[in-house]
């Protein structure tokens, strides 16, 4: 077992430690980067010019526009000059990139440039942390001027200790899916029980989380052939008494419906009663009913999208959004991860969390527009309910590249809304608000090129790194 592995290398993991931290109490020149801490842009005046720009200085050391790069990524609405240097240490970035695989700049070394090419392909601040660390190790091994084989050795010890843990819960969750007889019914349905388990690991993916991790996968198994029985299977004649039972949560009306309809509510209402039992009982019911009023409103939400497709209505794009926020899922998966999680959620909290709140929302608008820009193609082509690219044309007349760039914008501006909202959001513990800006990492992993849930060929590479590919040491 893991947990086995673990204890017999405490002793190993303990002397690593006790160098780390002898090393750097030792050095004077070691500083840290908290991120989520609220600074003054003061602190940046010494990387600018009297004109604003970026110092001569500043512009000429890729190490500096990297590390501002990444900082720019944290900045909020009101930081203009994060913004700014967002864009400028980007263009800069870009450049010492091709510079230096043309041979022009010598001094950037290959270890300098790869790192350079993964911030831009992705800011760290943005990826999926467990995945961050893994394409990230061997990048800082190959940096001869920064890295610290002490660092690296506890780095790779940590991930091969939790791989073994995660590969186990990975397997157990195929096995529970497998073992169900519900699912297999839903022909029509995506059946992505380890890409389920690889979205909860993006939540959370600490040890101590691992009943919460576990159950947050089963819901996310078991919640996407519910999108998939409106888009892909109902028609509206059904889908109008399958939702009436379903926004009702009648069990016994529910073995009245028709088989595919009647083996999906099965599914659904059994993992809920599963999340139910899961949990203490002063608590359970009222905090799961929270999560069942939510899933409420994206039923209600699913209707009104296939009232859309049938009638071919393109909404404007804010009333698009009213309703495709909530079908996008990611407030009921973020208020079940809150539930299942347990510290630091009161009733307060869940209370809190029923109301949609914007830090809530934001991690929706990353959701859906990056979901709508990737797979506009895919879903036009079906015939599907208008995506946000679409409404965006009709609404301003805009070319569908127009409509991409804009609505790129407004999954820029919601990341920097989050980074204010959790800043400003101090009555709520930072490890659920953690969970939140998680999922709109998951996105930003899952939807940056492709619908890689969907098409979930597209996520073995990652899936395989996490689960299945050893650390090399």
């Amino acid at each position: 077992m893991w947990y086995i592995n673990y204890i017999s290398s405490l002793p190993r993991l303990r002397s690593i430690c006790m160098h780390v931290l002898s090393f750097f109490s030792n050095d004077a020149s070691f500083s840290v980067t908290f991120s989520h801490v609220k600074l003054s842009s003061d602190v940046f005046d010494g990387f600018t010019d009297g004109g604003g720009g970026l110092r001569a200085a500043v512009r000429s050391d890729t190490r500096a526009v990297l590390a501002l790069y990444e900082a720019a990524h944290l900045g909020t609405p009101d930081e203009e000059f994060l913004k700014e240097a967002q864009v400028e240490t980007r263009n800069l970035l870009t450049a010492a990139a091709a510079a230096a695989m043309a041979g022009r700049r010598a001094e950037i070394k290959p270890a300098l440039s790869n790192k350079v090419r993964h911030a831009l392909e992705t800011p760290s601040f943005r990826r999926m942390k467990r995945l961050e660390a893994r394409l990230y190790i061997p990048l800082y091994q190959q940096d001869d001027e920064e890295c610290n084989e002490l660092l690296l050795e506890l780095a790779k010890l940590d991930f091969y200790l939790l791989q073994r843990l995660h590969r186990e819960e990975a397997a157990e969750i195929c096995e529970w899916y497998d073992g169900l007889e519900s699912p297999r019914e839903l022909f029509y349905a995506r059946h992505r029980p380890a890409e389920a388990y690889f979205w909860a690991m993006g939540v959370y993916y600490e040890p101590q989380h691992a009943k919460a991790r576990k159950l947050l996968a089963k819901f996310i198994a078991t919640i996407t052939p519910y999108d998939d029985t409106f888009d892909n299977y109902g028609v509206w004649e059904e889908l109008q008494p399958f939702a009436h039972v379903m926004q009702r949560w009648d069990e016994k009306d529910a073995e009245k419906l028709g088989r595919c309809y009647r083996d999906y509510a099965r599914f659904l209402f059994g993992a809920m009663n599963e999340i139910e039992s899961a949990l203490p009982k002063h608590i359970s019911k009222k905090h799961v009913n929270v999560i069942r009023d939510i899933i409420n409103q994206v039923c209600g939400g699913y209707v009104t999208e296939i009232e859309w497709r049938d009638s071919k209505y393109i909404p404007p794009l804010q009333e698009h959004l009213q309703v495709t926020l909530i079908t996008c899922f990611y407030w009921a998966i973020s208020c079940t991860a809150f539930v299942v999680f347990g510290e630091g959620v009161t009733d307060e909290v869940i209370k809190w969390m029923s109301e949609f709140p914007k830090i809530v929302r934001d991690s929706c608008i990353v959701s859906r527009l990056m979901d709508d820009i990737v797979a506009h193609a895919f879903e036009t082509e079906r015939n599907n309910v208008a995506t946000a690219v679409t409404c965006y044309m009709k609404e301003y007349g805009a070319t569908e590249e127009e409509a991409r760039e804009a609505l790129w914008n407004d999954v820029e501006n919601a990341w920097r809304d989050m980074n204010r909202e959790y800043l400003r959001l101090t009555s709520i513990p930072s490890p659920l608000l953690i969970q939140v800006i998680n999922l709109a990492r998951m996105m930003e992993t899952m939807y940056k090129t492709i619908d890689g849930y969907t098409d979930s060929a597209a996520l073995q590479e990652w899936m395989s790194l996490l689960l299945a590919q050893p650390m090399p040491f």
